[in-house]
């Protein structure tokens, strides 16, 4: 690979954490501003869905794949966690 695109790669890589770092940093406000448990816990799995899915993209840009895996746990792990919330949504429908 050349030094111009190495350059090149590294600053998309760089252009691409900015702009997760950005989003997360968004997130991080929106959450400052939540009042209900559930909505919290949501919005920390949506944050971490959004951090697996940055990680995944700087992996696949890098060709790493150690990040691209660990990007992808941290998106089941938030998937997980929505999956929780439904339930206790349901649950929480039939005590009412």
């Amino acid at each position: 690979m050349s030094n111009e695109n190495k350059n090149t790669l590294s600053t998309t890589i760089k252009d691409v954490e900015d702009k997760a770092q950005e989003m997360i940093g968004e997130a991080q406000e929106k959450m400052g501003e939540v009042t209900s448990r559930t909505t919290e816990d949501r919005a920390k799995a949506t944050l971490k869905n959004m951090e697996g899915k940055a990680q995944e993209m700087v992996g696949e840009i890098t060709g790493n794949p150690q990040d691209q895996a660990e990007g992808q746990v941290k998106q089941n792990e938030a998937k997980a966690e929505h999956m929780v919330e439904n339930a206790k949504d349901e649950a929480k429908k039939i005590i009412d």
